[in-house]
């Protein structure tokens, strides 16, 4: 279809210009080149440079970049990196990709238009359910059981939300008939927890447990026991992921967290990985050392990472806090971490979950939870990702009273100034240049 609107589609993973080995001043677009897509080749440099002398020449205008994960990078970057991405965003022609949560650089010309990835549409689920619970062979529709799962969908609307992703979808219908009829779940944190059960029914032999012939015979609770240290394993590499923003587990962030992963049994972490049914690869290789995991989706990390918060919370235990950037664990209560990350927006989901978890037990650890939710800090303004889009796609008269609010609080603003990314800050002084006199007048 784009054959004659362009004569090359450069795919860029923007993970990757967080890589140390690119860390280096004026990384520019013969650098990238050489890393991406010639760093194997003997004439590399030179490649790259010929590619890049085309980029020059066109103005880049028969080139088609796809930035894939803005939201990986657009609060890491400092300085020249940071620069190069802007660089990067402002080509000609560009498709960028990214989760909900990423912070657009002030600097950005403007994007033409934004499509939001939502997955089937629901007559598209419904065909879906039909196709799940017919027999391939026979081609009997088991009506009931399709009954069943339609009824519970209308009845809780964020889970019709979390099956339009075709893979929620694909395990939601295969761990259905593992309900039992007197137990269908009816939160979203039953819904997972019932999932992750089932799927771990599963896994059991796969990891060959001693007791994987019995699996199916055993008790919830059992079933956890057999597969604690996958389990731990699993709950910590999904909290240090949140924590750093990483949805990509690389090579490099495994052996950080093997370093702080205390196992009942020696295990291979990679071996173990590879074996579970909440986790994927790209590599087609299984024996690959080398590849990346992720997540089946991102909700699942966000429950395992509930998970370990819970269990910490529970136990009153503090938090493995692990920077994978520096390698550095900092020991953080549990208390202290909600009171931080109340407001933060990519842990909205794992709060839930973790309402959800400790809303299992007698209630009381729920109670204390929601009484610490409501303690000091409260939000004084927005949370910072909400302000940064306001002051950049807000309309004028908005952005006016914004900054006037801001400017007439000198004294918050100032410990605002000590906590706002440097993105926000650079919204905010962008309006002094503004052509709008209203907007240079209320931002000073």
């Amino acid at each position: 279809m784009w054959r004659d609107l362009f004569d090359r589609v450069l795919w860029v993973p923007l993970r990757n210009l967080k890589l140390k080995e690119r860390q280096t001043a004026g990384y520019n677009f013969g650098h990238l080149f050489q890393h991406e897509y010639f760093s194997q080749h003997p004439e590399g440099i030179q490649l790259a440079q010929s590619l890049w002398n085309v980029l020059q020449d066109t103005n880049s205008s028969r080139t088609l970049f796809i930035l894939d994960g803005l939201d990986e990078v657009s609060q890491d970057l400092d300085g020249d990196m940071f620069g190069f991405l802007e660089k990067l965003l402002n080509q000609p022609n560009v498709i960028i990709t990214s989760r909900s949560n990423a912070i657009l650089p002030t600097k950005l010309d403007g994007v033409h238009l934004e499509v939001e990835t939502v997955g089937f549409y629901p007559p598209q689920v419904t065909a879906y359910i039909e196709n799940a619970f017919t027999d391939q062979e026979t081609r009997k529709t088991d009506l009931e059981r399709i009954e069943e799962v339609q009824s519970f969908l209308q009845r809780h609307q964020l889970i019709q939300g979390l099956v339009r992703i075709p893979i929620q979808l694909d395990v939601f219908c295969y761990t259905w008939t593992g309900f039992s009829s007197e137990a269908v779940p009816e939160t979203m944190t039953g819904v997972y927890m019932n999932i992750e059960e089932i799927l771990w029914r599963k896994d059991a032999v796969n990891l060959e447990k001693p007791a994987q012939r019995r699996m199916q015979a055993a008790l919830p609770g059992e079933v956890r026991k057999f597969v604690k240290d996958e389990l731990s394993l699993l709950e910590l590499l999904a909290f240090t992921g949140m924590h750093n923003d990483v949805i990509d587990f690389e090579p490099k962030h495994r052996k950080a967290v093997l370093e702080h992963w205390e196992p009942h049994e020696c295990l291979l972490i990679d071996d173990k990985l590879g074996r579970v049914s909440f986790l994927r690869t790209s590599s087609t290789s299984a024996t690959d050392c080398n590849q990346n995991y992720h997540f089946l989706h991102l909700t699942f990390q966000e429950y395992f990472a509930a998970r370990y918060f819970t269990r910490q919370w529970r136990t009153q235990q503090p938090l493995k806090c692990l920077n994978l950037n520096n390698g550095e664990k900092q020991n953080i209560e549990p208390t202290t971490f909600l009171l931080r990350h109340k407001y933060t927006v990519r842990y909205d989901v794992l709060w839930r979950f973790v309402a959800g978890l400790l809303g299992t037990t007698d209630g009381t650890e729920t109670l204390r939870f929601f009484q610490t939710i409501e303690n000091e800090p409260r939000d004084l303004f927005l949370p910072q990702e909400v302000l940064n889009t306001a002051l950049q796609k807000a309309s004028q008269d908005a952005k006016v009273v914004l900054l006037k609010s801001l400017s007439a609080r000198s004294a918050v603003l100032s410990h605002i100034q000590g906590t706002l990314p440097n993105d926000v800050l650079e919204a905010v002084a962008a309006r002094l240049e503004d052509e709008d006199k209203d907007l240079r007048q209320a931002g000073r």
